[in-house]
């Protein structure tokens, strides 16, 4: 028979059992790597929850930092972010009107061509808007715009 055929049957073979060295080698162990020979209630420690990575974004949203700020701020990509904003806005975790109003100042002009788009070009996908306006508007500013102008209808109905 091999060395482990001549255990006993039903005994864990890496067991100290009734085997007193066995059980001193063991404390001498469980010392020498700075461990005690006292029991005691074994408590786990908290986890930090930490926050999602768009609730990091809606933070820095809602301290009214712009899209490359808050990519910047965050190290992603610009798309990321607005990603981000799409997620939240699906979540009801946002209000595009009440929350993105602050990125589009100074802009309403061509949001509302953006959205006259949207109307008789539908939004999705972004592609037809897009070449629409010979690619002079970038796909971030239509997605954003996209977001008001969805919230705005469904208001509307």
């Amino acid at each position: 028979m091999g060395r482990l055929g001549a255990t006993v049957a039903g005994m864990d073979p890496c067991s100290t059992g009734d085997h007193p060295k066995l059980q001193q080698k063991e404390k001498e162990f469980i010392i020498a790597c700075g461990g005690n020979l006292v029991a005691s209630k074994v408590v786990p420690k908290k986890k930090k929850v930490k926050a999602s990575t768009q609730e990091m974004t809606k933070e820095l949203l809602l301290a009214n930092l712009s899209l490359e700020q808050i990519a910047e701020e965050r190290g992603l990509a610009l798309t990321t972010v607005i990603g981000h904003l799409e997620e939240l806005v699906e979540e009801k975790k946002i209000n595009p009107i009440k929350e993105l109003a602050y990125m589009i100042q100074g802009q309403e002009t061509t949001i509302g061509k953006i959205h006259s788009a949207f109307s008789e070009m539908g939004t999705r996908p972004l592609k037809p808007v897009f070449e629409y306006f010979d690619e002079r508007i970038s796909y971030e500013t239509l997605r954003l715009a996209r977001l008001l102008y969805e919230e705005k209808e469904t208001l509307k109905r």
